[in-house]
């Protein structure tokens, strides 16, 4: 289990990050990390691997300290696409790249992933499409056999086919050989469920944090002709017309109104009303 206990950081003084952050990722669970560009995800991820120093608080990786810690940062792996040293290198060769740098790397198996992508192994690096980049990172990512991978929002420019295989792949990956990933993303595909656990980041702050269906459980779209009766809940907008307002509600609320049309909210749902600017 990663422990990130009491966390703050950061650039600056005047540009502070997080402020006493405190969550865990649980141990071989599949963590999706979701927030809109620079809600703080790649800051998050950069703490986790002491890319940067945390100013207070502590990290740790099965109760021993992340920071300078050789042992348990080999465990730690994270994946993101863009790699300048290999640019002008064919695809193949970036990947022995890899394998040369990084033990824990599997060539064969990120070779047969190349065939299972479609991916051209001498095509060169800098003439990969910005889908085709992202798929080379994702076959990296799969093919080290650390305990924790960190994929930070590699289905940039992925297609919708690319994306489930890169997800069938991880679910394959985590029947025979379970490990703690992280998917760092802001962007949503039908493949979400594959998430155990969820962590919604919105401007430094994670602000939903819990299982896939403890989250999507926790909340109602709630559809109703006369909105007087939500005036004394909490409620977030999502769609109003002049003969209907459909809103965002907690389940416990919802209980409480009577007509109307209730329905589940998709984690697309979610993370879009509840990471925008609400006006009632």
């Amino acid at each position: 289990m990663i422990k990130v206990d009491k966390v703050s950081f950061g650039y600056t003084k005047d540009k502070i990050i997080f402020n006493d952050l405190t969550t865990t990722f649980k141990t071989n669970k599949i963590t999706g990390l979701i927030g809109r560009n620079g809600s703080g995800k790649t800051t998050l991820i950069s703490l986790i691997n002491t890319l940067l120093v945390t100013n207070s608080g502590i990290i740790t990786f099965d109760d021993s300290l992340i920071f300078e810690n050789e042992k348990v940062l080999d465990e730690i792996a994270t994946v993101r696409s863009v790699y300048p040293i290999l640019y002008g290198n064919k695809v193949k060769k970036g990947l022995k790249i890899f394998k040369k740098n990084n033990s824990r790397f599997d060539i064969e198996k990120a070779i047969n992933l190349l065939n299972i992508f479609n991916l051209d192994p001498n095509k060169k690096m800098n003439k990969l499409s910005r889908g085709e980049a992202s798929i080379f990172y994702a076959i990296v990512g799969l093919s080290i056999s650390t305990r924790v991978i960190i994929f930070d929002e590699v289905e940039l420019g992925m297609d919708d086919e690319k994306k489930n295989i890169f997800y069938e792949q991880i679910l394959l990956d985590q029947q025979e050989n379970p490990k703690t990933i992280i998917i760092s993303t802001n962007v949503f595909s039908n493949t979400k469920e594959i998430f155990d656990e969820v962590k919604l980041i919105h401007k430094n702050e994670i602000i939903l944090d819990d299982s896939y269906q403890t989250i999507l459980n926790d909340y109602i779209v709630y559809t109703y002709k006369d909105k007087s009766e939500i005036y004394n809940f909490d409620y977030r907008i999502i769609e109003k017309t002049n003969t209907y307002i459909k809103v965002l509600l907690k389940s416990e609320d919802a209980i409480k109104v009577s007509e109307g049309l209730k329905d589940k909210p998709s984690l697309e749902l979610l993370f879009e009303i509840l990471t925008r600017n609400e006006v009632r």
